[in-house]
């Protein structure tokens, strides 16, 4: 399938929300709640490019997803300015794949988890899965770049921008939401030091060389890694990294022929960022 009318095809439509969302037969509370989501994201979004984009939200039984899309079901896609998000919840595929990487990971975090949440049962599927939620900012990020021509070559900083954009979000609303904001912490941390020796796959080559074909598991650990880049940035940067990126893409396009070019010509305008990289590349765990 890949025309609208397909992907379409024997879905419901969410009449409640303004968000276009379609579900399957059965999942409409899961719908609400990603809709409702997905509307705030889009919102922030909105304040950043000139262009606005007809974005569509698709919620998905693995039926329904696997007739539609050649993803594996439990990730998140973005495709065709649609967002597709499995209907699972903490028993997702994809978490259960991930769950080396909390039970090597070191005890202070998994305590830190534990208390943020309250010793919830699952801590760390509970936060994967407030973590997928909240990626809904990255994923429509794309849709927003390719609308607004912000054309990143390079996929390492093409999904390290659009991780940028999650956790400003979250720290826009931090007093209101510190929770998600501690989630998506915790979460990297957890991802990134537990699952260290690991994966298979660590290098940034191997990462533009394969992208998506390292795994399921292994792609979120590099965006573990990615959003501790992120963090690091945005103590330095803020808001403002994003308005600089997206003005130098849009006003140079092609400058990221390598990692090293890429550098070399934020670092102007960003001043630190040549530093930040050569610190975050070293992959210390």
């Amino acid at each position: 399938m890949g025309s609208d009318l397909d992907f379409l095809k024997g879905l419901e439509h969410l009449n409640e929300i303004e968000f276009p969302t379609y579900y399957s037969p059965g999942a409409k509370e899961r719908a609400l709640e990603l809709a409702e989501i997905a509307t705030n994201c889009v919102h922030y979004l909105d304040e950043f490019y000139e262009n606005k984009v007809q974005n569509r939200l698709l919620v998905l039984n693995e039926e329904d997803w696997t007739q539609r899309i050649e993803f594996p079901y439990g990730l998140i896609a973005g495709r065709k300015n649609y967002l597709w998000y499995p209907t699972v919840k903490n028993d997702n595929p994809v978490f259960q794949e991930m769950v080396p990487y909390y039970e090597n990971s070191p005890d202070g975090l998994r305590q830190e988890l534990d208390k943020l949440l309250n010793s919830r049962s699952s801590p760390y599927l509970y936060a994967l899965l407030r973590w997928w939620e909240v990626l809904m900012v990255h994923e429509y990020t794309h849709n927003y770049n390719r609308e607004n021509g912000v054309a990143i070559k390079l996929n390492w900083f093409d999904e390290l921008f659009c991780d940028y954009f999650t956790y400003a979000y979250l720290k826009r609303y931090e007093k209101t939401n510190p929770v998600d904001l501690g989630l998506f912490e915790l979460v990297s941390k957890i991802m990134y030091f537990g699952g260290y020796d690991v994966v298979k796959h660590r290098s940034i080559e191997d990462f533009e060389k394969l992208y998506t074909r390292v795994g399921a598991a292994n792609y979120c650990w590099y965006h573990g890694w990615f959003n501790i880049g992120v963090i690091s940035l945005f103590e330095v940067y803020g808001e403002g990294f994003i308005e600089k990126v997206i003005g130098l893409y849009q006003s140079e396009p092609g400058f990221d022929s390598s990692s090293d070019e890429l550098v070399r010509r934020l670092n102007r305008d960003l001043v630190g960022f040549q530093d930040w990289y050569d610190d975050w590349i070293i992959q210390e765990a």
